[in-house]
């Protein structure tokens, strides 16, 4: 009986082959485990700088070995990270408080900045966002901030650099 690979490893590979091509193709994803597989892509496939926009850098997310390698791997590369952070980095994400410990020339960090970012949706509706960029080509967007749905792409330069603008300013005022 062949091997069938679960749902994770089938969405691993689909996403590890969007990063490998710098497709400009939107992707979604949902789900902490899911997240953590786009961040870990992001990292892998990253030269200069990464932002982040998150409530806390939770655990659910970021505990995740890929992730915390791939983390790794970029910023022993000589990448830059910056973080902004509505609260603290989460108590029980020893690894990544770790490496930023570890790293902390390369992370720029500013926690419990306050700060809200909103998105207009079709219906008019105003949501509460989170959002990462990398290189001025890649985004995640984060529209369900407890359930981690998000959607993104490994090659989009027009709407990466607004999220760029936006998180620049803010973490320049906060």
């Amino acid at each position: 009986m062949p091997f069938e690979k679960s749902e994770i490893e089938l969405y691993s590979d689909y996403v590890r082959n969007l990063a490998d091509k710098k497709s400009n193709e939107i992707y979604r994803n949902s789900g902490a485990l899911h997240a953590s597989v786009v961040f870990s892509n992001m990292f892998r496939t990253s030269e200069k700088q990464i932002r982040i926009f998150s409530r806390s850098l939770g655990h659910k997310v970021t505990s995740n070995e890929e992730y915390l390698q791939e983390l790794k791997n970029y910023l022993e590369r000589g990448g830059i990270l910056s973080v902004m952070l509505e609260e603290c980095v989460d108590e029980s994400s020893d690894g990544i408080r770790s490496l930023f410990k570890l790293f902390r020339e390369q992370v720029k960090i500013k926690t419990g900045v306050g700060k809200k970012f909103a998105y207009k949706q079709e219906d008019g509706d105003m949501i509460s966002i989170h959002f990462a960029t990398a290189d001025s080509r890649i985004y995640r967007v984060e529209f369900d901030t407890n359930g981690h749905k998000a959607r993104g792409s490994f090659n989009q330069k027009e709407d990466t650099e607004k999220l760029e603008a936006i998180f620049d300013q803010a973490f320049a005022e906060a």
